[in-house]
């Protein structure tokens, strides 16, 4: 079914940065309000419940994707695009936050926090605009339902995996 590098690289690399989204959500599930605070185990932990919940969460859209192209709803070069669209927009994303992190881990801690408060704050606020955004360029440029139905599943998916890890294992047990 895909049978072209790059069309095996697109995938590959929007699962990739999907994947570290939903780590970074479980992290952030279970992160604390106070960044003096090292639980590196925790994090660890939160980090694979993410992607736990990712993993199960996004199984049918493989799924979705074969049975499409096989019934000949949707062709693999508009799912391709789709990807593609979608990675237009998450990666120069990622690349700020992957700066960020950066700037935390190798900066004096100091300057570490402050890069990290500056960038990674507003940026994790404006996350879901991002997410939809790039759904929503992908929507504009492909016309195949079955495709449309994968973008907002997706979304859906990586939106949903921080509060589903907060609630599963970080919320406190009801009285």
């Amino acid at each position: 079914m895909l049978t072209t590098l790059p069309a095996v690289a697109t995938f590959a690399t929007l699962f990739v940065v999907a994947s570290l989204d939903a780590a970074f959500s479980g992290f952030r599930a279970s992160a604390g309000r106070d960044g003096l605070v090292r639980h590196r185990r925790q994090d660890l932990v939160a980090s694979a419940r993410g992607l736990m919940v990712f993993g199960t969460t996004v199984a049918p859209l493989p799924a979705l994707v074969y049975m499409s192209v096989a019934g000949g709803e949707a062709r693999v070069v508009d799912w391709v695009a789709a990807a593609g669209a979608m990675l237009a927009v998450y990666v120069p994303y990622g690349l700020v936050v992957l700066a960020a992190l950066v700037a935390f881990a190798v900066l004096p801690w100091q300057v570490g926090y402050l890069a990290t408060a500056i960038l990674l704050g507003p940026l994790t606020f404006a996350r879901p605009l991002v997410a939809v955004a790039g759904a929503l360029l992908a929507w504009i440029l492909v016309d195949a339902v079955p495709v449309r139905f994968g973008l907002v599943g997706a979304v859906v998916v990586i939106l949903g995996i921080e509060p589903a890890v907060g609630r599963r294992w970080y919320l406190p047990a009801s009285p």
